[in-house]
C-alpha cells in the first residue's frame, strides 16, 4: 500500500489544489481505492 499526507500551506487558500498519483517502483500499483480525506483548516 502507498500513503502520503501532507500539509497545504496558507498560501494556497483559495486556489486550485491538482494532485497527481505515481508509482515511483518497478511493480504496478493500482489506485483503484484512492482515499483522500479532508480536514478543515485553521487557515481562513
Amino acid at each position: 500500500m502507498l500513503q502520503m499526507e501532507f500539509h497545504i500551506p496558507k498560501e494556497m487558500n483559495d486556489h486550485t489544489l491538482s494532485i497527481y498519483l505515481w508509482n515511483p517502483e518497478s511493480e504496478p500499483v493500482y489506485f483503484d481505492d484512492l482515499k483522500i480525506v479532508r480536514f478543515h483548516s485553521y487557515f481562513k
